[in-house]
């Protein structure tokens, strides 16, 4: 088979890690006449990235907060295919970009996702700089569309702060060519919700299973322990929740546990850890960093992860923070959901085996058999063939 290049496109370089990388690992397990080309807005803050770590015939561009500069990546690749994750501002404007080059564009779902999340003024502050970049491409877009610009700020405005708006209603769609050619979703459900709350064709999708779950058959084969596990989100650390709010919760939890429970804090890659304190100072309490362990009980709120420990047991809380409703993806999946210290410590407490959500899991979070990485491979190669 001849050269070709695939183009992945993240706002951070620490973005990369998740889904690019893996979908680069599969190509190489299939086919290594292939280059990679990965792009991305800007540093991740808190560490650096090992790039070492991708696939050999990796290459990296850093774009300095300029989304334009793809333009030049796309020149120098006339042929390659496009992988965004996101529908924000700069993903507007490198698919317009891209369409206009006849390249090929897919847009995998990157998580689950909700029409609309509040923020705190905090996250504006503490991310300043991406906010920054978003603006910035925000200008280049209207620019470059001839839209004027405070028509582009006020549509982005009302989607993404205010919520008033969806973005299968905005000029973005309407009047622009901003959408990838191809979606990859998890399941029908997230089919439904692309084509509501985005504009997307029926026609466009593909349905992969939850990346969440490759790893399913790997845990369930473990021993279980007799454990709790509690799956941590960056509620805080982006913004969704105050930091004051979230401590509650953790006190109520530390409180819910008897000094014999062992605990397993599945850390989220950005988890602050001095929001867990109370939990960490405890004899036997584990941070868990890699793989999610196999236990008899899980806590956790509506992280993406959440959809593994559903399919591995049914005796899953799910904390409901005020104005942060669990969504029906998660809620239909368990019969625990609460947001009192006791509901939690008789979830802890109790030795019961909850009854399974089979159906409900698998219209939600479908797993096709194969691995959804594999079947994004083969999905692309497909569509390699026939165009």
């Amino acid at each position: 088979m001849k050269n070709r290049t695939i183009i992945f496109f993240e706002i951070s370089d620490y973005s990369l890690l998740r889904f690019p990388k893996r979908i680069a690992e599969e190509y190489c397990r299939n086919n290594l006449d292939v280059q990679f080309v990965f792009a991305y807005l800007y540093k991740y803050s808190q560490e650096n990235i090992n790039f070492k770590i991708f696939p050999k015939n990796s290459h990296f561009t850093y774009l300095r907060g300029n989304i334009s500069k793809i333009d030049t990546i796309f020149l120098n690749y006339p042929q390659a295919t496009v992988f965004t994750f996101a529908l924000r501002p700069p993903e507007f404007y490198l698919v317009n970009s891209a369409k206009k080059m006849e390249l090929k564009t897919i847009i995998l779902q990157h998580g689950v996702l909700i029409p609309f999340m509040k923020r705190n003024v905090s996250y504006f502050v503490k991310e300043g700089k991406k906010m920054f970049f978003y603006f910035k491409s925000i200008l280049l877009l209207s620019l470059k569309t001839k839209m004027s610009s405070l028509k582009c700020f006020r549509e982005v405005f009302s989607i993404y702060i205010l919520g008033s708006k969806k973005l299968s209603q905005s000029v973005f769609v309407k009047k622009l060519n901003v959408l990838p050619d191809s979606v990859y979703v998890y399941s029908k459900y997230w089919k439904d919700f692309f084509i509501l709350n985005y504009g997307f064709s029926p026609n466009q999708f593909n349905c992969i299973g939850s990346p969440d779950l490759e790893i399913y058959d790997s845990i369930i084969t473990q021993k279980r322990e007799d454990a709790v596990c509690y799956i941590c989100q960056t509620l805080v650390e982006d913004g969704r929740l105050s930091k004051r709010d979230f401590l509650l919760f953790i006190n109520a939890f530390g409180n819910s546990l008897k000094p014999t429970h062992d605990l397993y804090l599945k850390l989220h890659p950005r988890s602050e850890l001095e929001l867990y304190q109370q939990l960490t100072k405890r004899k036997n309490t584990f941070l868990v960093k890699e793989n999610t362990p196999n236990c008899t009980k899980y806590v956790g709120h509506y992280s993406t992860l959440i959809s593994l420990p559903l399919n591995i047991t049914a005796n899953v809380f799910l904390w409901e923070f005020k104005g942060h409703e669990i969504p029906e993806y998660f809620s239909k999946a368990t019969g625990y959901i609460g947001s009192s210290e006791l509901e939690l410590r008789e979830f802890i407490s109790n030795e019961n085996e909850a009854p399974a959500f089979k159906e409900v899991l698998e219209y939600y979070f479908h797993y096709p058999g194969t691995r959804p990485f594999e079947e994004i491979y083969k999905l692309t190669e497909k569509q390699q063939i026939q165009s």
